[in-house]
């Protein structure tokens, strides 16, 4: 067994990227009934809470990602006990900069007078209108360039919904991250090792591989601790350059292991 050593560049509560595959829990489901509902056209005003900054382009800064919305970017509107998916809103617009506007038509019953509103991430656009109650996340394999990080991003807002006459409603709110993501970069002891397409496997107290979401509330539970897979890209001369999606967590104590050339090489960092 070797060592090797681990720069970290940063690691901040910042993103949500929530998720590398997820799933749509069954137990309990209400189906979106049609009692009391309306359908409402619906504009709403979405800024990001830069105090947990979130979701966010390619390019990094120092410190963080710079944040961007992506064309074709959707929230899904559920009722505040998170039993209901009222329905889909779509970015207008080409995207870009923190803050955008969505549009969409939803049903909602007179009695709705919050909603929760999730963004699930770029890629996660299937079947967004029939997910409600919660979502379980397998985060235990992740694909980890910046191109990737961002595919799956997980914001919510509790957001006010106050409707017209007409059947029209505006809103107005701020989202921010449920996930926190950091980016690592490895370096060999010695450094004659060199690696092409290793994993490294990240693991500790506190390190999560899997949570489930509840729409009500935007509530993290049933958090699995376990290894995380990550691939560094080791082309970089400088080191091996990943990034990682992490459930937010206290105490946080990561190790990572990587096998190269049949030698186990090890690592830590608080």
């Amino acid at each position: 067994m070797r060592k090797f050593k681990l720069g970290l560049i940063w690691a901040a509560a910042l993103l949500l990227p929530g998720c590398f595959t997820a799933c749509q829990n069954e137990e309990d489901l209400v189906m979106q009934d049609d009692e009391e509902t309306v359908e409402l056209n619906v504009v709403a005003h979405v800024s990001v809470d830069f105090d947990n900054e979130s979701r966010t382009s390619y390019t990094p800064t120092e410190t963080s990602f710079d944040f961007a919305w992506s064309k074709g970017d959707q929230v899904i509107v559920v009722s505040e006990d998170g039993r209901r998916n009222l329905g889909v809103m779509t970015l207008k617009g080409d995207g870009g900069t923190s803050y955008a506007d969505f549009s969409g038509t939803i049903r909602a019953r007179t009695t709705d007078k919050k909603v929760n509103v999730y963004y699930l991430g770029r890629k996660t656009t299937d079947n967004l209108g029939s997910k409600y109650v919660n979502m379980v996340y397998d985060l235990s394999n992740q694909e980890t360039s910046l191109a990737n990080i961002t595919d799956y991003g997980v914001m919510h807002s509790l957001a006010d919904l106050q409707r017209d006459a007409d059947n029209n409603a505006i809103m107005q709110f701020s989202v921010k991250s449920l996930m926190s993501y950091a980016r690592f970069s490895f370096h060999f002891i010695p450094e004659n090792v060199v690696a092409t397409n290793e994993a490294v496997s990240v693991k500790g107290t506190h390190i999560y591989n899997g949570y489930k979401l509840g729409f009500a509330g935007a509530a993290i539970t049933e958090q699995n601790e376990g290894p995380v897979s990550i691939v560094p890209d080791w082309s970089n001369k400088a080191g091996g350059d990943a990034c990682m999606v992490l459930v937010p967590a206290t105490a946080a104590v990561t190790e990572f292991e990587v096998t190269v050339g049949g030698v186990l090489y090890k690592a830590s960092l608080d």
